[in-house]
Order: structure tokens, then sequence, then C-alpha cells
């Protein structure tokens, strides 16, 4: 099992996970996965952030306003697009999990050492993000 607070470099994201190998090789199985697939997730949250910081700054730098807490309106060569933070976010977690998922099913598939066809390992995991005002992102992504 793994918790891993200020996950992908956000102070108020915690992932946790729970591996449980079965199989002549399942240990081995649900160790590689315990190590690579929150590495991995983690990678495409922090790319997230910086594309995030990118969005800030042309937001800065066009005059674009904030047009509620989780809104943000972006405008570029003469296209204008409301951003909603929050959904953005959800969606964005939900991509990087199946991501990061596969990611972990075609790494396995490559082992020659471990037999994985008649091993393997169930592998329950949450992103929870805790917000500053209070609300709790009770969002469980598995």
């Amino acid at each position: 099992m793994i918790v891993w607070e200020n996950f992908g470099s956000m102070e108020d994201t915690v992932f946790c996970g729970v591996f449980d190998g079965h199989g002549p090789y399942g240990h081995v199985i649900a160790k590689r996965v315990w190590d690579l697939l929150p590495l991995k997730l983690g990678s495409h949250l922090e790319s997230y952030l910086s594309c995030e910081e990118v969005l800030k700054e042309i937001s800065l730098n066009t005059a674009d306003r904030m047009t509620s807490d989780s809104l943000v309106q972006i405008s570029a060569n003469g296209e204008s697009r409301v951003y909603n933070k929050d959904q953005d976010m959800v969606q964005m977690l939900l991509t990087s999990i199946v991501k990061a998922y596969r990611f972990m099913d075609k790494e396995l598939k490559m082992q020659v050492d471990v037999d994985c066809f008649c091993s393997g390992t169930t592998a329950v995991t949450m992103v929870k993000q805790v917000r500053e005002n209070g609300y709790h992102g009770d969002e469980a992504l598995r």
C-alpha cells in the first residue's frame, strides 16, 4: 500500500493505493506497479500544472479576467474561451489515471522474466484533493 501526500507537486492532493498480487509472480507484479504507477501518474499531473502556469501567464498578459472562483476567461487571437477549472481538473485526473494504467499494462506485458498471464495484481487507487475553502473533492477516482 502507499499513501503519498502533496502528490504531483500539489500541496492539497493525496494519492492512495493498495496493490494485492495474485498468482506465482503476483508479489513481483504488485511491487512493480507500486513502484511505477504513482510515478507515471505524478508526472502527468506535474505536466498539467506546467500547462496551468502557462494559462495563468496568458491570462495575465492578455488582461483576461476571472468570471468566478472556478471560471477563467482566456482570450487569444480574437477567440475567447471560458475554462471551468474544477471540471478541467477532474477530466485531467481521469485522463491521467487511464493513461498511467495503460502504461502499466504495456510495461508489464514487456517483462520477459515475469509470467503476467497467470499472475497479476489488483490495484485500487484514489486521488483526493482537499480545497482550501473547505470543499473536499470526493471525486474518488479509481
